[in-house]
């Protein structure tokens, strides 16, 4: 009985090692998968950063050109308004 029995338990640990193997292959790959997603998570950052700098000089030039149209707007109203007689 105590042959038959420590067959048992060879059974059993085999098995609980084959499955552990497996788990830890599972774990391994789903690890890789997170970092490709990291690093793909980290490049579409980087993207949308670049892209927010690139509107945000966009904005600057408008918002100058546009004080500039005001400020030319302005004084040529003024000028309209009072001209210099030579």
């Amino acid at each position: 009985m105590s042959e038959r029995r420590r067959n048992d338990v060879a059974l059993e640990t085999e098995k609980s090692l084959t499955e552990i193997k497996y788990e830890l292959a599972t774990a391994k790959k789903e690890l890789i998968f997170s970092n490709n997603n990291r690093k793909d998570l980290e490049v579409a950052l980087n993207a949308v950063q670049e892209e927010k700098k690139m509107i945000e000089r966009e904005l600057l030039s408008l918002r100058a050109y546009l004080q500039l149209k005001a400020t030319s707007t302005k004084a040529s109203t003024i000028h309209m308004i009072n001209p210099i007689s030579g």
